[in-house]
């Protein structure tokens, strides 16, 4: 998602994930993934779609990243948590 800062894409992007904070909420429309409805999904089925099937990158490093690791070894982590594997630089 391409855009000016302050168009709505980080909170577009949490919303599609299924992360948006209250009050905010999804007023309208439909979020499709490869055809599935993914808007109304319950809580357990969405962790499994969040992280194998879509992600976000986040714009805060400082947040995203642990500086003590190379930035490999935290990609590799956040790929992990989702397979059931271990940190390569831990």
């Amino acid at each position: 998602m391409v855009g000016e800062s302050g168009a709505g894409k980080s909170v577009t992007g949490l919303a599609v994930i299924g992360l948006i904070d209250p009050p905010g909420r999804i007023t309208g429309g439909e979020i499709r993934l490869s055809g599935l409805r993914i808007d109304h999904l319950p809580p357990e089925e969405m962790r499994r779609v969040r992280g194998r099937r879509i992600g976000m990158i986040f714009q805060d490093p400082l947040t995203s990243l642990n500086p003590l690791y190379p930035s490999r070894c935290c990609c590799t982590a956040s790929q992990s948590a989702t397979r059931s594997a271990r940190w390569c630089c831990a």
